[in-house]
């Protein structure tokens, strides 16, 4: 079974951008990583079961990305072949993931899951005691 690993690797210059923290954090990948997943920091309801789906899913059937669906929407985290680590690393500042993800949108592989989490996104005060309640 492949090695499953995390670390915490910080953006040295945020204002860069959201694209920056994941380049931040693919950078510090080693070349040959299998896969890695990518998440907003304001989407914080994620199940640990969601993650570990992608991660199955992935194994059995390796796609460019694999990503959670609930009630037919698209959300988060995505799981992406260590392959697209460079894409995301050649976009220049201030553009968006999408375009990577739009870009290899025939073979992403969905899988629906009962997890409304993969769709919040907690941007304020109300939205975050919704999600502490």
């Amino acid at each position: 079974r492949p090695h499953i690993a995390g670390r915490t690797v910080v953006n040295p210059d945020p204002d860069r951008g959201q694209l920056s923290s994941l380049q931040t954090a693919l950078a510090a990948l080693p070349s040959e990583v299998e896969a890695f997943l990518f998440i907003p920091v304001d989407c914080p309801a994620i199940e640990e079961a969601t993650v570990a789906a992608l991660i199955d899913e992935f194994r059995a059937q390796p796609a460019p990305l694999v990503i959670p669906r609930f009630g037919g929407k698209r959300g988060h985290p995505v799981c992406a072949a260590g392959s697209l680590a460079q894409e995301f690393l050649a976009m220049p500042p201030g553009a968006e993931t999408r375009a990577v993800v739009n870009r290899h949108e025939s073979a992403i592989r969905y899988i629906d899951l009962d997890d409304p989490g993969v769709l919040t996104d907690v941007d304020d005060r109300e939205a975050y005691r919704a999600l502490i309640l």
